[in-house]
């Protein structure tokens, strides 16, 4: 899509557009302008979905972020590479320091959001994001659409979902119907505030930043900020 048609694509849909996602590598050839553009119109710049970006691409990406508008970063460790010499978008993103070398000056942490329903990130990478990670630039999100109900299903963008348990009980998946590939989940934010607490150990004021505060910050809804902050000024 040409920077024209994405200007009009995106002044159409309005105020109605707070983030997007777009990924690095598809970006680099175009040196970033429609990150550049919708940075300008106010609206949240997000990384992610991208398996195939370079280092020098995600940086490029990253430098766009500064302490008033950091970057956001997509359901981090999931659609994007993690590698312990070939870094990928959440080798960048998990953390809240880099390292003093040249290449990393001036970069400013950018904010994630992490699917926390025990099924698209794993508990111990979980733990290890809540080690790692600044609390105040984490958000819990969930890809939950269906009634953890064995017999639910839906048909979407032409495919058959359904509902599978896991032996243990725990985590009911959205999947493809008849295969293991995961679609969704059933988990709600009140399942994940829960499991921060109670799994992760996490206080109770960091958790519902985390599950409400955070995300609202992420996306400019002020009256949900204002609302979650004085909320946690009367616990």
């Amino acid at each position: 899509m040409s920077l024209e048609d994405f200007t009009v694509l995106v002044d159409k849909m309005g105020s109605a557009l707070k983030v997007m996602t777009i990924a690095p590598s598809m970006e680099y050839p175009i040196e970033y302008s429609r990150m550049k553009l919708l940075q300008s119109k106010g609206i949240t710049v997000s990384i992610g979905h991208d398996r195939n970006a370079s280092e020098e691409q995600i940086l490029g990406a990253l430098r766009l972020g500064t302490s008033s508008d950091p970057l956001h970063v997509t359901h981090i460790f999931n659609v994007q590479g993690f590698h312990h010499r070939d870094m990928g978008i959440a080798n960048f993103t998990v953390l809240s320091e880099f390292p003093d070398l040249v290449e990393y000056h001036g970069l400013v942490e950018p904010t994630i959001e992490v699917v926390g329903d025990l099924l698209h990130v794993h508990p111990l990478v979980i733990q290890l994001i809540l080690k790692v990670k600044n609390w105040r630039n984490i958000a819990f999100i969930t890809d939950s659409f269906l009634e953890p109900d064995a017999s639910s299903s839906v048909s979407y963008g032409g495919r058959e979902l359904e509902v599978s348990h896991q032996s243990n009980g725990c985590c009911p998946r959205v999947v493809l119907k008849g295969t293991k590939t995961i679609a969704g989940s059933c988990t709600t934010m009140l399942s994940m505030f829960q499991y921060l607490i109670r799994i992760f150990k996490v206080p109770i004021e960091r958790a519902a930043a985390m599950c409400a505060t955070n995300p609202a910050q992420e996306e400019n809804w002020k009256f949900l900020i204002k609302a979650t902050d004085v909320a946690l000024e009367s616990y």
